[in-house]
C-alpha cells in the first residue's frame, strides 16, 4: 500500500510538473498589424518591420519552451504534449499568416511606387 502512495504521488508530482511547463510557455507580443501596402509609407514598412522581427524572436523563445515539454521523455505527459503541439502548431500558422500578409503588402508598395 506504501509503494502505491509513493508511486501515485510521483505520478501526480509529475503530472503538475509538465502542466505547470505548458502554462509557463507565453508569447510577450502578437502579431504586428500589416498596413496597406497600396497607402503605406517607407516609414510605416520600416516600423513594422522592426516589429515582426521582435515577434519573430519572441515565437522563438516561445517555441523553444514548448519543444522543452514536447521533448520532455523523463516527465512523459500525453495531454501535456499534445498540447504543446498544438500551440506550437498554432505559432507556426500565425507566422505563416503573417508573412503572407506582409508579402501582399510590400508587393503593394512596390506597385505603388513605381
Amino acid at each position: 500500500m506504501k509503494r502505491w502512495k509513493v508511486a501515485a504521488a510521483t505520478a501526480a508530482a509529475t503530472l503538475f510538473a509538465s502542466a505547470a511547463s505548458a502554462d509557463e510557455c507565453t508569447l510577450t507580443s502578437g502579431p504586428p498589424t500589416i498596413p496597406d501596402g497600396a497607402t503605406a509609407t517607407e516609414a510605416e514598412l520600416t516600423a513594422v518591420m522592426a516589429q515582426i522581427k521582435a515577434y519573430q524572436a519572441d515565437l522563438e523563445t516561445y517555441r523553444a519552451c514548448l519543444n522543452a515539454i514536447i521533448d520532455d521523455s523523463e516527465n512523459y505527459d500525453v495531454d501535456a504534449r499534445q498540447a504543446a503541439l498544438d500551440k506550437f502548431n498554432e505559432s507556426v500558422t500565425a507566422e505563416e499568416t503573417m508573412a503572407a500578409e506582409w508579402s501582399a503588402t510590400v508587393k503593394a508598395y512596390k506597385a505603388q511606387s513605381n
